[in-house]
């Protein structure tokens, strides 16, 4: 098994900042398909480029 690591990046001052009390999220995914992934416009959705099912934990 190949586990494909991405990265997400932000220019600094973009969105919220965190503070002591956040919480901060990290959903591994496991992809049907083939692990090629694209960001869609609205900066937060990622799909697969086949569209296969994805799922996350």
């Amino acid at each position: 098994m190949k586990i494909q690591e991405y990265q997400i990046t932000v220019k600094l001052g973009r969105g919220p900042r965190l503070e002591a009390g956040m919480t901060l999220a990290i959903e591994p995914m496991i992809i049907a398909g083939k692990p090629d992934i694209c960001e869609l416009d609205d900066g937060w959705t990622i799909v697969t480029e086949d569209r296969k099912f994805i799922s996350t934990l």
